[in-house]
């Protein structure tokens, strides 16, 4: 205004149409230019769709890699898509990648954090008629409230009364429901089984499961049916009625073979095995399932472990492309915004000379000015439009970066099938060693022949072991049993294993040898002969391949005899613990001879020997070694116990004392009673 004023009084003799037609024109200029620097507001929807395309690229990289379960990578691309959604109107995405935030939470065990972003996604939700996404996170608040219901029981009663049940109820009403429909309708039916099964209300859980069951198979969700049947089979467990416990993890586990989908049929031979080890004394169907939970527990582990390897490769490529991306964008929009001041610099400039031409001059030289402003403006388009060549070709380099990347990623699923393939391979080379170790040792009926009253806890660390047992019989009546532990475990320790059963072997059938000692004094110098080790001057020439064992003869008149290679033995008499020290030198580490430790044995004396798996073992709560001494006062606390109890016993311990933590080496405990 304070412009226009100072106009007016300058040129106040002028004709009144020409005063009009000037300051018209020169009011207009001026509102263009303000617009241009900035001073009015401009609603852009190019920005805004570019927001929203960049908001979904980091989207689809987060589900990438929460379905990999790559979680610390996918809250953070889900964060940076949160960021850009929340500049534009897309409301349907921001709910979404709010309630996956959340999901992330929930599957860390975060159900506080979950919960946040649960009522979170509900509050972008307000005021908007988009039913199926207030339903989605309706059921994932539900999940959360029954985790936390272990330890508050009403979170199951809000759970249900709250989300679920007013869930179900709308979308029983909906009619001609579509696929994405029943799934959700099948979330809400097994998260409702699932509240009703923790109350303990087993007739509404195995309704509402059932009914999940045949939505999934009706919309062909067929991957997602092995886990309904495990549900039926807990149900049926709580309520004691163990025939259809195992018929519904076999339909699993069936189901998961035909869809090769190996964490399901993982988790049915998990099912099966505690179900066999709590309920049943099957010791064979017990051992059958644990070593199928184990062998695939480790395949899928092995497996995830080479795809995270590759996958990992290929993240750090994206990452640092979309580091250039990010780069590129940047010095664009700042070459951008530096025009936008430019242009509005110079049209503001233009307009008020343009104005005061108008005003000041007659026609015909305000047609000279124009002609010169056209020049001026010709000249800046030249130059708008090399700028333009060269943001044209950064984008199509950006275009270029961004094809490599998906030629990678589709590489990435190439190599995953080669990787499936070897693992398969290995696997299979694996399970067939196994069959061959069992089939060397000595047999579990046969050890019962020789020794009546005794047991074997036996737990390799990987499916192959290197720790055995081994028992036999000589013609003059005298028994022998025997716990070796052979360098490493896995497939190295097998190796080891084979060698030092025909050492042991061809001791005990040999005239010379009649003492446990003399046993070890012929495997000391068989082992080395195996190896060529004789023939070898120099230390480092030699393999460090050695085995500790713990050997016991037994003859018709119980004179015990032990001969101890850097393992002791431990006999319980009256609880009373008598040890026999162990010597310090390993079957095949050089020459040494070996004592014969004799000792009279009773009836009713317990004799331990074993391996150093247990007593290395780390757990507990301060995740420490079990050690020898209390794995003597172990075996005086459950030394009168029958024998079999005595294993049982000692799995539990074990087991329990262990609790999450890796197995560090094998285990072997042989006991037998006098």
């Amino acid at each position: 205004m304070k412009y226009m004023k100072n106009s007016l009084k300058s040129y106040i003799f002028l004709d009144t149409k020409n005063l009009f037609q000037t300051v018209a024109i020169s009011l207009l200029l001026t509102l263009f230019a303000c617009n241009q620097k900035g001073d009015t507001k401009i609603s852009s929807p190019e920005t805004n769709d570019s927001l929203k395309k960049i908001g979904r690229y980091y989207d689809d990289k987060g589900k990438n890699f929460y379905d990999n379960d790559q979680l610390k990578l996918a809250l953070k691309n889900y964060i940076t898509a949160a960021k850009y959604y929340e500049q534009t109107d897309e409301i349907k995405n921001r709910r979404g990648v709010t309630r996956d935030m959340g999901k992330i939470e929930y599957k860390q065990g975060n159900y506080e954090e979950a919960l946040e972003y649960f009522q979170d996604a509900l509050e972008i939700l307000k005021d908007t008629n988009y039913l199926r996404g207030e339903l989605l996170t309706n059921v994932a608040i539900a999940a959360v409230y029954n985790e936390q219901g272990k330890e508050d029981s009403l979170k199951y009663d809000m759970a249900l009364t709250q989300y679920l049940s007013p869930g179900l109820e709308i979308l029983r009403k909906q009619e001609d429901k579509d696929k994405k429909q029943k799934n959700l309708m099948v979330q809400y039916l097994v998260e409702t089984g699932n509240s009703y099964f923790k109350k303990k209300n087993y007739e509404n859980a195995l309704s509402h499961r059932t009914e999940a069951k045949t939505i999934t198979e009706e919309i062909g969700e067929l991957q997602n049916i092995p886990a309904i049947y495990y549900n039926f089979g807990d149900l049926y467990e709580e309520q004691g009625e163990y025939d259809q416990v195992l018929e519904n993890y076999q339909q699993g586990i069936q189901l998961s073979k035909e869809k090769n989908i190996l964490t399901n049929e993982r988790n049915g031979y998990e099912h099966v095995y505690f179900f066999y080890k709590k309920h049943t004394e099957d010791a064979d169907s017990t051992l059958k399932y644990h070593e199928l939970w184990i062998l695939l527990k480790d395949s899928v582990a092995n497996s995830e472990l080479l795809k995270s390897q590759q996958e990992t490769e290929i993240i750090y490529e994206s990452e640092k492309k979309d580091k250039e991306i990010k780069l590129q964008k940047s010095e664009l929009d700042k070459q951008s915004e530096k025009q936008k001041k430019l242009l509005g610099f110079i049209v503001a400039i233009l307009a008020t000379v343009l104005g005061m031409v108008i005003i000041g001059v007659r026609e015909n030289r305000r047609k000279k000015q124009l002609a010169k402003t056209n020049k001026v403006i010709n000249n800046q388009n030249i130059q708008l439009k090399e700028k333009n060549k060269e943001i044209t070709v950064q984008r199509d380099e950006i275009t270029a970066q961004r094809d490599e990347i998906e030629a990678q990623r589709d590489g990435l699923a190439e190599s995953n099938k080669i990787i499936e393939n070897q693992h398969r391979e290995i696997t299979d080379s694996i399970n067939y060693a196994t069959r061959i170790q069992k089939g060397v040792m000595t047999p579990l009926e046969e050890i019962k022949e020789i020794f009546p009253q005794s047991f074997i806890f036996f737990k390799p660390k990987d499916i192959v072991s290197g720790d055995f047992y081994r028992a036999a019989k000589n013609t003059q009546g005298k028994r022998f049993i025997a716990a070796p532990d052979c360098t490493g475990h896995g497939v190295p320790g097998a190796f080891m294993f084979l060698l030092n059963c025909d050492s042991l072997d061809d001791a005990v059938n040999r005239e010379s040898t009649k003492t446990a000692a003399d046993i070890l004094n012929y495997a000391n110098i068989y082992l080395p002969k195996k190896f060529h080790q004789e023939h070898k001057e120099s230390e480092e020439g030699k393999l460090k391949d050695t085995m500790d064992v713990a050997l016991c003869a037994i003859d018709e008149n119980n004179m015990l005899e032990f001969a101890l290679a850097k393992n002791p033995a431990i006999l319980i008499r009256n609880r009373e613990c008598i040890e026999f020290k162990e010597e310090k030198h390993a079957i095949g580490s050089g020459e040494y001879t070996y004592t014969n430790k004799s000792f009279q044995g009773e009836k009713g004396d317990v004799i331990y020997l074993f391996s150093d798996g247990f007593e290395d073992q780390f757990g507990g709560p301060k995740g420490k070694k079990f050690l020898v001494k209390q794995l003597k006062e172990l075996f005086q606390s459950i030394a009168d116990l029958p024998m079999e109890e005595q294993k049982i016993h000692l799995e539990n311990t074990f087991e329990s004392r262990r609790g999450n933590l890796e197995q560090v080496d094998d285990v072997l405990v042989i006991g037998f009673r006098v």
